[in-house]
């Protein structure tokens, strides 16, 4: 999975670059740009100066054709194989109580499988399109979303409100985010993305 920042002022202008969670063993410094590693694993990169090479909004930036491009002709790195929808359309098509907490183990269906997902959300319904983020997806906040484990059972992923998604929400809208027929099952849900 891979999850690519972008911030012109907190971060300096760099374009943080993260493909595995793994703990950072050794640093390349190159001249613009620094290489992580884990054991000789791959863990990130950021590279600096980044508005001299592109001009992108700042935020959660997707992994597309043009700033992969970009990203290669820097670093010379194919980051290719780490690109798989952070954010999917999911529906949740069963639902059940998790004894003495008010979460519910969800059944989401995400077109190619189904995922066991924990929610503690209480507009969560059998039948609802939802955002899903899947594992070792980076949020807009930057926490990471990884496999949990709750009273035995296993959470491969979150289902996410607008606000964990950094988008706008009025007062009354609470919980998960609930999306219309507009979306399709299996499909990239791209809106928290600065360059979508």
């Amino acid at each position: 999975m891979i999850n690519i920042f972008y911030n012109k002022t907190t971060l300096n202008n760099a374009l943080t670059i993260s493909v595995s969670s793994q703990p950072v063993t050794k640093i390349e410094k190159k001249k613009n740009f620094t290489v992580l590693y884990n054991n000789n694993n791959l863990v990130g990169i950021n590279i600096w100066d980044f508005d001299q090479y592109e001009k992108i909004n700042q935020g959660m930036i997707f992994a597309g054709n043009k700033i992969l491009q970009t990203i290669k002709k820097i670093t010379q790195i194919d980051l290719s194989q780490y690109v798989e929808k952070n954010f999917v359309v999911g529906k949740i098509i069963q639902l059940e109580k998790i004894p003495n907490t008010h979460l519910h183990y969800c059944d989401v269906d995400i077109k190619d499988k189904t995922l066991k997902i924990i929610c503690g959300a209480s507009n969560v319904e059998v039948g609802t399109k939802v955002v899903v983020a899947m594992i070792n997806t980076a949020m807009p906040d930057g926490k990471m979303i990884l496999k949990s484990n709750i009273q035995g059972k296993v959470s491969f992923g979150m289902l996410c409100s607008k606000k964990e998604l950094n988008l706008k929400a009025d007062s009354s809208e609470k919980g998960i985010m609930i999306l219309d027929n507009k979306y399709k099952i299996g499909d990239l849900f791209s809106e928290p993305f600065a360059n979508k």
